[in-house]
């Protein structure tokens, strides 16, 4: 882990790749494709520079309770949506009513897969 990273995660109690991971496998279970899955990396990389370098963004992310969690997630989706929208967009079309937003599909962001294959 990179020195970033170790800052997020101790800062944060957040592991942004397993949290990239879920909002990719949420649009991925919602598209019925593993497509999203191959932009985890990056979102998550994307994540902790904007934490090294943005206080305002930072502070959301140490939020109390489920806040900070929850605020990646919405980041992560809106990121995630604009990332299809270069690379597929078809698929950026195709995603639920208010994810590029940050709304969840359903529920809130967690950590589990999609059926089999998905």
């Amino acid at each position: 882990m990179s020195p970033a990273e170790e800052r997020f995660v101790a800062q944060t109690t957040l592991l942004p790749w397993l949290v990239a991971e879920a909002v990719c496998g949420e649009a991925g279970r919602a598209l019925g494709t593993r497509e999203p899955y191959r932009h985890a990396p990056a979102l998550a990389a994307r994540a902790v520079r904007l934490y090294a370098v943005n206080p305002p963004f930072a502070r959301r992310l140490r939020a109390r309770g489920e806040g900070g969690r929850e605020w990646l997630c919405a980041f992560l989706r809106h990121w995630l949506a604009a990332a299809l929208q270069r690379t597929t967009p078809h698929l950026a079309r195709a995603l639920p009513s208010g994810f590029a937003l940050g709304a969840p599909t359903g529920g809130t962001c967690h950590f589990a897969r999609g059926p089999a294959g998905v």
